[in-house]
């Protein structure tokens, strides 16, 4: 007995293959990670600048490595499928890292396990004044003061600032609140005689890329009716 088809086997057999070509997609996804994933490398080091990658690798079942999604917004990954006698392809762009820090992620892909990092964007600098100018008047008893405002790109760094270590006595720095950014910078001239004097403001952050940052301190002193 003969099998009937309909009268356009074309499109029969065009329908028939989408459903087998359907079934074969939910059974290899059905398997999940139990296909094996042959990368040339687990793992890859991103500059902080970022990248956008492609990876070469073998699968025992031409629809093992499904798509994956990062876990992390800096990374989207992508599985390009093999074409003639081409190896799949793991496709991986990363952002830059605009962070002080570090990051990593990882992406299943069948069996195996790719690892990507990241290295910290640049280290945050200190800013503060080119340096700090004082005239007072020779003898003067006023305890004269400026206040030392610092800054950086990274909010939650943290700073101390002192006179040198060969500094003069005349020189003191202290801590004036808002969040540790801000010092207050006192002379004692009393016993200063007039001529001109140099010291110097060290300031330190740990982790800033031009840690200690050294502020000068000039001070004229006049004697007392000399104008300025």
């Amino acid at each position: 007995m003969a099998l009937w088809l309909p009268k356009y086997r074309p499109v029969w057999f065009l329908l028939l293959g989408t459903a087998v070509f359907a079934m074969g997609v939910a059974s290899g996804q059905d398997s999940g990670a139990s296909c094996h994933v042959d990368f040339p490398s687990s793992q890859a080091a991103v500059p902080y600048s970022g990248a956008v990658t492609q990876l070469d690798f073998r699968a025992d079942q031409w629809n093992c490595a499904i798509s994956p999604e990062s876990k992390v917004e800096w990374v989207s990954v992508s599985v390009l499928p093999p074409g003639s006698n081409v190896a799949a392809a793991l496709q991986y762009v990363v952002q830059p890292n605009l962070g002080f820090h570090s990051r990593n992620t990882s992406i299943a892909v069948g069996d195996q396990v790719f690892t990507i990092s990241q290295e910290a964007g640049p280290q945050p600098g200190i800013a503060g004044p080119s340096s700090l100018e004082w005239v007072v008047q020779e003898k003067s008893t006023k305890l004269e003061r400026k206040f030392l405002h610092l800054g950086s790109d990274d909010p939650s760094m943290d700073f101390t600032a002192a006179p040198s270590a060969q500094a003069v006595p005349w020189l003191s720095v202290k801590k004036s609140g808002d969040g540790g950014r801000i010092f207050e910078v006192s002379l004692n001239v009393h016993n200063l005689k007039a001529g001109t004097y140099a010291g110097q403001i060290v300031v330190h952050a740990a982790g800033a890329r031009n840690d200690p940052l050294s502020i000068p301190v000039n001070v004229r002193v006049i004697s007392a009716g000399t104008a300025n």
